[in-house]
């Protein structure tokens, strides 16, 4: 059900050059319940924006969002003003890219801030105990643009249902690293392809990234139906 939330912010950090984190606590009442892949509506001025929540959905008293900074973007320096302790406003969950409880095992491909969701998928499956597999694949440009390795880590050392690895498309190709390929995801995904054939998929990302990876996924013959 969609509701209307005054959240208080509770903790601000950037975690890679315009990348920030922020986590929002909620009112007593309404708790929050969404579905894993949603996204909260932000409301600034008469204008809305939407960020997906990047928390596991057992978490009722507040959520995190990873929001990229846009100089001049309305929403970009909404945030960047507000201070820890001040509240904004959010309407929701929406959202139709969700996590789906299927028997199947799965794959997440996300670039950017599009980790955003994939991590609340990921954290509130293996929370729930799921057994079925779930491979990460993250792409961003660099090292230095990279954030929730540690916290990644962390999640296969605990669940050994749960891999990652990391795809830098402008980085030396000489880095040999657990975890860590060079190239776009395509490139990095591509040899062991046939070990996630029959898996199910997950994209998020910028527009260009998510039209390249659903094109990518379509020329390995993976059905429609299991892209999402």
């Amino acid at each position: 059900m969609i509701a209307d939330f005054l959240c208080r912010l509770t903790e601000k950090k950037e975690v890679a050059p315009t990348i920030w984190f922020l986590r929002f606590t909620l009112p007593a009442n309404p708790k929050l319940e969404f579905l894993p892949g949603q996204y909260l509506l932000l409301k600034v001025g008469e204008a809305y924006r939407q960020y997906s929540i990047a928390s596991s959905n057992h978490n009722h008293d507040y959520f995190d969002l990873y929001i990229e900074y846009f100089p001049g973007g309305l929403a970009s320096e909404f945030f960047m003003k507000l201070e820890v302790g001040e509240t904004a406003p959010f309407k929701g969950p929406a959202g139709i890219f969700v996590y789906r409880d299927t028997p199947l095992d799965k794959v997440f491909l996300a670039t950017g801030t599009g980790v955003a969701p994939i991590r609340s998928m990921i954290e509130s499956a293996l929370e729930r105990g799921t057994s079925q597999k779930l491979m990460l694949y993250f792409g961003v440009r660099s090292q230095k643009d990279l954030y929730l390795q540690e916290e990644f880590q962390q999640l296969a050392e605990k669940y050994k249902n749960f891999d990652y690895m990391l795809c830098f498309s402008q980085e030396d190709p000489s880095i040999v690293a657990e975890h860590v390929g060079v190239g776009r995801i395509p490139a990095v995904l591509d040899p062991k392809f046939d070990v996630y054939k029959d898996y199910e998929f997950y994209v998020c990302g910028g527009p260009k990234a998510v039209v390249g990876l659903k094109e990518y996924l379509q020329e390995k013959q993976i059905p429609k139906e299991r892209v999402i």
